[in-house]
């Protein structure tokens, strides 16, 4: 009888809430990223505390979770095991929020899933089309009810070993097939920049008019502002650099069938060495960093078969100290 009772008492426990129910901290049962994003189903529809690393609509296991949610296999898909260190957040406020950092908070709300608010849409007789976390991504969500969002930010982590464990760029092998575009746009781009070519930088980036605000801002922040991390690079006669390409989590790189694809970054200092992004959210011009990058990408309607995208200040984890760990 006591045995009978201990069962009923845990699959009590277990049972799923109605959705219906206020949910509040109070009543709220503590769980992880990593448990809701790996087991789902035994958290659909329960009042959870959950603490991470929050992007927006997006809420990490911590700081080696937004480095390992970014990594993919060989066939250049998300790894489901590396996916078990992201789940989605939907809230209106902390959308409006428009956060550049990840910061570490804490939500409370019921989980749900993006498959399960499509299927509830197309029984309703409507087309699914949703926004925020589910209009990019599948899984587990937690609709938030109560949130608390403090000011602590993650590191970005450096060096060869971060690189190994969590990164994914690896340097550009020297038959990548498209590596002679790629270095001859690096050239092109830094004697640009250091002549004050506008032109060239504008045909570079693919800008055919200077009427778009952000064209302007970017031809801006190349050339003129002061206080751009590209600065240093304009006056440095020959600075360090390097061009790194997409990788698998063992390190492999990716091919680019499509056209060339890399990220050429140069130090703003004398030396980068150990400093270089390992990520490519890190490489984002935030104004901390040691280095300045820009992205070639494919493109088909350049004559260039490629294009410069230059990213204009920063966001993402923020500059750690000097380390010669970089963990």
């Amino acid at each position: 009888m006591i045995l009978f009772i201990a069962a009923l008492a845990v699959a009590a426990s277990a049972a799923p809430e109605a959705p219906g129910q206020p949910c509040s901290r109070d009543g709220a049962i503590s769980a992880t990223v990593a448990e809701i994003a790996r087991d789902p189903d035994r958290f659909l529809d329960r009042c959870v505390t959950v603490t991470g690393a929050l992007a927006g609509i997006r809420m990490y296991s911590g700081r080696e979770g937004l480095y390992l949610a970014h990594r993919v296999g060989r066939n250049g898909n998300p790894v489901a095991a590396n996916l078990a260190h992201r789940i989605g957040i939907d809230s209106q406020d902390l959308r409006e929020l428009r956060m550049r950092y990840p910061q570490l908070t804490t939500v409370t709300g019921r989980v749900d899933s993006c498959e399960r608010r499509s299927a509830r849409i197309v029984a309703a007789g409507g087309i699914p089309f949703l926004g925020g976390y589910c209009h990019y991504e599948g899984g587990p969500t937690i609709v938030v009810d109560a949130y608390n969002l403090t000011e602590q930010r993650f590191e970005r982590m450096i060096g060869e070993e971060a690189r190994r464990e969590f990164g994914n760029l690896a340097a550009m092998p020297p038959d990548w097939p498209h590596r002679p575009r790629v270095e001859a746009m690096a050239t092109e781009f830094l004697g640009a920049l250091r002549a004050g070519d506008r032109a060239k930088l504008s045909e570079l980036h693919g800008i055919r008019g200077e009427e778009d605000e952000h064209d302007r801002a970017l031809l801006f922040s190349l050339l003129e502002d002061r206080d751009s991390v590209f600065a240093e690079i304009r006056q440095a006669s020959s600075p360090q650099s390097a061009v790194f390409v997409s990788a698998a989590e063992d390190g492999t790189p990716l091919a680019a069938p499509e056209g060339p694809a890399a990220l050429v970054c140069f130090c703003r200092g004398p030396d980068c060495a150990g400093r270089w992004p390992i990520a490519g959210n890190d490489a984002n011009n935030e104004p901390r960093r040691p280095f300045a990058c820009t992205r070639v990408e494919p493109s088909e309607e350049d004559a260039l078969g490629a294009t410069l995208r230059t990213p204009i200040g920063g966001g993402w984890v923020t500059e750690p100290a000097q380390s010669a760990s970089g963990r």
